[in-house]
């Protein structure tokens, strides 16, 4: 058996990795050849012994999603548990949504033409809706990263977090994507329009660059959802008003449906600034005549492979936790490389600082400073990582209770190394994985992990 995935390794039999697509705290995404000369996507994800966390959540959502067919989901073909990995094989798009506006700011323009973008918007929308009226689910996980372009149409994907609406959820067993959320699943509350707020923040962004709501981390952003007002001034004043209804954050003030949503932005299409230029020129009789002139959508790029997303920076679902995209921060040499994440969970204070002082432990770091919301971390354990040296490693974790009842804490994550004797590969891949090693612990309840040593002294941890 496989025990890394690389490629021409066969994680089912007759299944050949090419070529990895994406990469995150879920697990892998790799081109791969299937029997029969085909190609097909394969995610391998890692499996908890104790069947909790992104596996069950994922598991979930693959048992109710593959009875159901539809031309506009992407479709699953098998899954299989294979030596505690979860095998997924899924048909291979073109290109996900995220790098079809990519091209288009490469292009120099603020996102995808209107008319393009309406008719993506107007197939999720009829997914979705067969999803919420016809089988009582909601997808709960819309954005540009998780659809995808086949042959110029629209393929929803990742199932992950399939729920039935018009139910309550346990927020420690979902994963949520806080820019793109429905403010009532903070709260627990799946109503029959969670997916049609996703849309329109999805739609907004392809649109123009920007979300209804930014902020610099997630407490900020949560708030932004609870209690700011959506910024929609790059908006035209027909896609104002009906972009903000869908983002309402009362649920039952939102359109009908996702289909209702869509029809009222393509009613008032053809007076959009947004798609549509105006220009002025002479006819065969000399007259000057206004002509509309509308963007011709962009032509795929020859050879363009599929990324199917597996973000980076994505925390699992076991105890409630929401993702973000990590990104790094590159400020000048590589010394100066710096890996950030920003998460939140449903953590009280005492399993927050349990789980931290189990990290603190294993890793054999030393508090160097510590308040009653920042602990700053220096990694003293040469072995851990195959590190030859641990010297200039540094974590500051940040946390906010952001609701005192609940336990719902936003987390950020700091790690830099300022030791100008480390190269910057091994920088590189050093910083990654104590990235993802300080959130794996988070993520899952660690057993055994007490205070001890000086981290015991801690305010945070206290």
């Amino acid at each position: 058996m496989w025990s890394t995935l690389d490629v021409n390794t066969e994680p089912l039999p007759g299944y050949r990795l090419i070529r990895r697509l994406g990469r995150g705290g879920f697990g892998e995404v790799w081109e791969a050849d299937a029997p029969g000369g085909l190609r097909k996507a394969v995610k391998v994800v890692p499996l908890k012994r104790n069947g909790s966390g992104s596996d069950a959540s994922e598991l979930d959502g693959l048992r109710v999603m593959r009875s159901l067919r539809h031309p506009y989901l992407l479709s699953i073909e098998r899954f299989e548990i294979v030596d505690e990995h979860l095998i997924i094989v899924m048909e291979l798009a073109e290109q996900s949504l995220a790098d079809r506006f990519a091209d288009y700011i490469r292009d120099g323009r603020p996102g995808i033409p209107r008319d393009e973008l309406i008719g993506y918007i107007r197939e999720i929308a009829e997914v979705l809706d067969v999803m919420n009226w016809t089988h009582g689910l909601q997808h709960l996980d819309i954005k540009p990263e998780n659809i995808f372009v086949c042959s110029g149409h629209i393929k929803v994907g990742d199932f992950g977090l399939v729920r039935p609406g018009n139910t309550n959820v346990d927020v420690n067993a979902v994963a949520l994507s806080p820019p793109y959320a429905a403010p009532e699943l903070f709260d627990g509350r799946i109503e029959q329009t969670a997916d049609q707020y996703s849309l329109a923040v999805t739609y907004q962004e392809l649109l123009t660059g920007k979300r209804p709501f930014q902020a610099k981390d997630v407490r900020g952003l949560l708030y932004q959802h609870a209690m700011g007002r959506p910024d929609l001034s790059v908006l035209s004043q027909h896609d104002q008003k009906i972009v903000s209804r869908a983002i309402h954050r009362d649920p039952r003030q939102r359109h009908p449906s996702c289909r209702d949503f869509v029809d009222a932005l393509a009613r008032v299409g053809l007076g959009e600034t947004n798609s549509i230029r105006r220009t002025r020129s002479a006819d065969r009789r000399g007259l000057l005549v206004t002509r509309e002139v509308r963007p011709q959508p962009m032509q795929p790029k020859a050879r363009r492979v599929t990324r199917h997303h597996v973000p980076t920076g994505t925390t699992t679902a076991g105890l409630g936790m929401t993702r973000t995209q990590a990104f790094t921060t590159r400020t000048g040499e590589s010394s100066n490389e710096e890996w950030r994440d920003s998460v939140a969970a449903l953590l009280p204070t005492e399993l927050f600082a349990e789980k931290l002082r189990g990290f603190i432990s294993e890793h054999k770091a030393k508090i160097v400073e510590s308040t009653e919301e920042q602990i700053l971390l220096s990694i003293l354990d040469k072995k851990w990582l195959g590190l030859r040296s641990s010297k200039g490693w540094h974590i500051q974790v940040e946390s906010c209770c952001l609701n005192g009842q609940s336990g719902y804490r936003a987390i950020d994550i700091r790690i830099w190394n300022d030791s100008p004797k480390i190269d910057g590969e091994q920088r590189r891949r050093t910083g990654g994985q104590l990235l993802q090693s300080l959130k794996s612990w988070l993520m899952v309840v660690q057993s055994g992990s007490s205070p001890r040593g000086p981290h015991a002294r801690s305010k945070l941890l206290a």
